[in-house]
C-alpha cells in the first residue's frame, strides 16, 4: 500500500485526466485546468533544496538571510519556450544541463528562456535556481520563513500553507503539482535543525559568502531523507534552532513521536544558580509536553486504525513555537502549534486542556486526509478543514472513551462549530462553502473561515450520521487506500462513499433498507449555495401525518432593508432528515426531503388522535437546519420531553433552534417582509416563552430523578443569551 513514489499522471498528482468526464462537471478542478494553461505540459518531480542560514553583511547578525539552492526535476511533455515558477524571492542565477538561462520576473513568477530562444525539449530536465530570501521578523505577517524568538534563543521557522512555499524557494506552488523533497539545511554548529524527514546525516560545512551574504560562523549540514511520497508545497518545510530540547515519546506503529521546543535562558541569562535555572526551567517545560504529546499519539494510532494504513510519515515531531500563524499547521510529519495550544500544567484550564486535545487530534488527522490525498486545489480546502474539523471531534470522543480525559464532545461542537457555523451562514456575507478562487491568494486566505471549517465539518456529519459511520468511515477507508500519494476530488470522495452504504444497505433485510440515495446530487446544492434551510412542522389535527416544508433561514441588520438579501426563497436543498415520531414511544425514521412541501404518513397502530402523539425532528442534532414546530407539532415535542425521550444533545439543538428563531421573529417585526406566514411567525415569536417551557419540563424532570441536569445547563446559557440580546 505505501509505495515510495505512487505514478504520477500528467495532473501532476491528480488521479484524473483532462479527459475524464467528471471534470465536465466539477467545478473545483475546472479553474485549476485553466491556471494550468500557463504552465501545461511542465511538471514538477523532485525538489533538492539546500538552506544556508546567515545573515547580510549590514546587520552584524541582528537579522537572518536565507541563501537557497534549488534544483527542480521537471517532466516536460512537450516543447517549452519558457520554463515558469512561483517566486517572489531573489533569483540570482539559474541553469540547466550546464547552460546559464535568462531570468525574467513577472509578478509573483519567475520565468526562465534559454538565451538563444531556442525551445526547452520533452523529457527529464532539472533547473537549478539560487535565490535570497530575508526571514521575516515575528513582527510581520509570519508567512514563508520568519524568525521565533524567546529570551535570548531564536529559531528560523517556516509557515507555507496555503501558496507561501513561493517566499522561500521557487517553485510550482499549487496543492496538485505533488513532488518528492530532499532537504539540507546549512546552519551554525550545535543549532538543532527539524525538517519533514528524519536526519540523515550531519556533517561540516564550508563557510559561505557572496556580497550580500554571510554563514554564521563555524556551521554544519544537516542532510534529511527525502519524502517517501510527493507531497504539495504548502507542507515542506524546517525549523532551525539555536538551541532546543528534543522529548522522545516512544513510537506508534513503528512511527518515532517527539516533541522540540525552543530551551529557557542561558546560563548567563538566568541569574544565579545559572545552569541549574535552566535544568529546572528545562524539566518543567519537558513535563508541559506529556499532555499534548500523549493526545497527538492517540490521534496516530487512532486514525491508522480507522484508515486502515499508515502513511509513510517515517516520525512524527510536534513543534510548539511562541510565534505562529494560527494554532496549528499541519506539516508533513512535522506539526506546529502556538505554545500556549500545546504546553500543559497542574494550572491549566479545563477548556484550555480541551483545546489543545481538539487541535492534536485536528493536526494529526491531516496526515491522512490533506497531506497522503491532497485536494486538487484550494476551491476544495472546506474538504480537507471540514473533514479535519469534524475527525477531530470523532477522536475526542474516542480518546475520552480509552479516558485520556472525558470532554462532552458533541455538546461542545454543537456550542463552539455548529452555532457559530449557522450564525455566519445565516447572514448575507455568508458564501457558498466551494469557492472560485481564480488561484488570487488574498481570496484563497479569507476561505480560511468559520464557512469552510465548521459549516464543512456539520455538512459531513451530516452525511456521515445519513448513511451511517460505518459505511462512511468504509468509504473514507476506500478513498485514502484508492488515492494515496494522490489528488482527488469531492465526487470522487462521495463515489467511495456511496459504493459502502450501498453494499451495506444490499446486506440489509431488503424490505426494510431504505432505497439508496445519489449522495453526489444530495451533497451538491449545499456546497454551491450559501445559507441553509428552515423546515416548517404542520401536525394534521388527528395526529396521521406531519407536514414539512422549507424554506431559506435569513438573518439580516435591522438597519438593512428586507429586499438586501440576494438569497431567493425559491432555493431548495435536498435535506437528509433523521427524526423519531411515534404515540407511546419515539420511532426512529430517516427521509431526504427534496420538495416545498412534504407529507409523511405517521405509522402507528393506535388511533387516539393528537394528544398523544411525540414528534423530534432532528435526531442527534445531526442534520444543518432549524425546525419550527407549529403548536400541534410543539404540544407533541413537549410531550416526548417530558417522557425523557429527547437526549441532552437533543434539547440543546432544541435550544439553539430557539435561540435562532427568536433572531428571526424580532427581524420579522421590525421589518415589512416576512418569510412566514402568519401562524409560523406567531410560532417564531413564542421562542423564548418555549424555551422556558424547556426548562420548566428538564427541572420537573430532575426533581423526579431524571438526568435533565446536563440539557438543563444548556438550556440556560442559551435563555441567558437571549435575554441579553433582548
Amino acid at each position: 500500500q505505501n509505495s515510495a513514489v505512487p505514478r504520477q499522471t500528467d495532473g501532476g498528482g491528480c488521479a484524473l485526466s483532462r479527459e475524464d468526464p467528471v471534470f465536465a462537471r466539477c467545478v473545483s478542478c475546472a479553474p485549476a485546468f485553466e491556471a494550468m494553461e500557463q504552465v501545461e505540459g511542465q511538471w514538477p518531480e523532485r525538489y533538492d533544496v539546500v538552506v544556508c542560514v546567515g545573515t547580510d553583511h549590514q546587520s552584524e547578525g541582528r537579522s537572518f538571510q536565507l541563501l537557497c539552492r534549488t534544483a527542480i526535476q521537471l517532466r516536460l511533455s512537450k516543447a517549452l519556450e519558457a520554463l515558469c515558477f512561483d517566486c517572489v524571492v531573489t533569483v540570482t542565477s539559474a541553469t540547466a544541463s550546464a547552460e546559464d538561462l535568462d531570468i525574467d520576473v513577472d509578478g509573483e513568477k519567475v520565468v526562465l528562456r534559454r538565451p538563444n530562444r531556442q525551445t526547452f525539449q520533452p523529457g527529464t530536465l532539472v533547473v537549478e535556481m539560487e535565490s535570497e530570501v530575508r526571514v521575516k521578523e515575528e513582527t510581520e505577517r509570519l508567512q514563508g520563513v520568519y524568525c521565533c524568538r524567546e529570551a535570548d534563543n531564536f529559531a528560523i521557522c517556516t509557515h507555507l500553507e496555503p501558496a507561501f512555499c513561493r517566499n522561500v524557494i521557487p517553485c510550482c506552488d499549487a496543492p496538485h503539482l505533488k513532488a518528492v523533497f530532499q532537504t539540507t539545511v546549512v546552519a551554525p554548529v550545535n543549532s538543532l535543525v527539524v525538517s519533514v524527514t528524519p536526519l540523515k546525516a550531519r556533517e561540516p560545512a564550508p563557510r559561505v559568502e557572496t556580497d550580500t551574504f554571510r554563514t554564521l560562523g563555524p556551521s554544519e549540514s544537516y542532510v534529511f531523507e527525502e519524502t517517501a511520497v510527493r507531497i504539495p508545497t504548502y507542507i515542506w518545510g524546517f525549523w532551525a534552532y539555536a538551541r532546543a530540547e528534543i522529548v522522545e515519546h516512544g513510537s506508534v506503529l513503528g512511527t518515532p513521536v517527539r516533541t522540540v521546543f525552543m530551551t529557557p535562558q542561558s546560563p548567563q541569562e538566568s541569574g544565579d544558580g545559572g545552569s541549574a535555572n535552566v535544568k529546572r526551567m528545562t524539566e518543567e517545560k519537558t513535563a508541559e509536553c506529556t499532555y499534548a504529546a500523549m493526545w497527538g499519539a492517540f490521534a496516530l494510532r487512532f486514525f491508522s486504525e480507522k484508515f486502515r494504513l499508515m502513511p509513510p510519515l517515517q516520525k512524527l515531531d510536534f513543534l510548539p513555537l511562541p510565534g505562529l500563524n494560527g494554532l496549528g499547521m499541519e506539516n508533513m510529519a512535522t506539526i506546529t502549534t502556538r505554545d500556549g495550544y500545546y504546553l500543559v500544567n497542574s494550572k491549566t484550564p479545563y477548556q484550555r486542556r480541551r483545546r489543545v486535545a481538539r487541535l492534536l487530534c485536528h493536526e494529526v488527522s491531516h496526515q491522512w486526509y490533506g497531506n497522503f490525498v491532497t485536494p486538487y486545489s484550494f476551491n476544495d480546502l472546506w474538504i480537507k478543514e471540514g473533514m479535519a474539523r469534524f475527525l477531530e471531534f470523532v477522536a475526542l470522543e474516542a480518546g475520552g472513551e480509552k479516558d485520556l480525559e472525558r470532554f462532552n464532545t458533541w455538546n461542545h461542537f454543537l456550542s463552539s462549530v455548529f452555532s457559530e457555523a449557522m450564525a455566519a451562514d445565516a447572514r448575507p456575507s455568508s458564501h457558498p462553502i466551494v469557492q472560485d478562487h481564480g488561484n488570487n491568494l488574498d481570496a484563497i486566505l479569507a476561505s480560511f473561515d468559520v464557512i469552510t471549517y465548521g459549516k464543512g465539518a456539520c455538512l459531513l456529519r451530516m452525511l456521515a450520521y445519513y448513511v451511517g459511520m460505518d459505511a462512511f468511515w468504509i468509504g473514507l477507508n476506500r478513498y485514502v487506500e484508492r488515492y494515496q500519494g494522490q489528488c482527488a476530488t469531492c465526487d470522487q470522495l462521495w463515489e467511495c462513499i456511496q459504493q459502502a452504504s450501498d453494499e451495506l444497505l444490499k446486506a440489509e433485510d431488503s424490505q426494510k433498507a431504505d432505497p439508496p440515495v445519489d449522495l453526489g446530487a444530495l451533497m451538491l446544492p449545499w456546497l454551491h449555495q450559501a445559507g441553509f434551510p428552515l423546515l416548517c412542522t404542520e401536525l394534521a389535527e388527528d395526529g396521521e401525518a406531519v407536514t414539512i416544508s422549507q424554506v431559506p433561514f435569513q438573518l439580516r441588520d435591522l438597519d438593512q432593508a428586507a429586499n438586501t438579501d440576494s438569497r431567493s426563497s425559491s432555493v431548495l436543498w435536498p435535506i437528509p432528515i433523521g427524526f423519531r415520531v411515534g404515540r407511546g414511544a419515539l420511532q426512529p425514521k430517516r427521509l431526504v426531503i427534496r420538495e416545498n412541501s412534504t407529507t409523511v404518513r405517521l405509522d402507528s397502530e393506535a388511533k387516539r388522535g393528537a394528544d398523544d402523539v411525540r414528534l423530534f425532528m432532528n435526531t442527534g442534532h445531526r442534520g444543518f437546519f432549524i425546525t419550527l414546530y407549529d403548536a400541534r407539532s410543539w404540544r407533541a415535542v413537549t410531550t416526548a420531553l417530558r417522557s425523557a425521550e429527547l437526549t441532552a444533545l437533543e434539547v440543546q439543538g432544541l435550544a439553539y433552534d430557539l435561540f435562532f428563531l427568536n433572531s428571526l421573529a424580532k427581524q420579522e417585526q421590525a421589518q415589512s417582509a416576512s418569510i412566514l406566514p402568519g401562524a409560523l411567525l406567531s410560532a417564531a415569536t413564542a421562542s423564548g416563552e418555549r424555551l422556558l417551557e424547556v426548562a420548566h419540563i428538564l427541572e420537573k424532570i430532575e426533581a423526579d430523578g431524571g438526568q435533565a441536569r446536563h440539557a438543563l445547563a444548556y438550556v440556560r446559557s442559551v435563555h441567558t443569551c437571549m435575554c441579553q440580546r433582548d
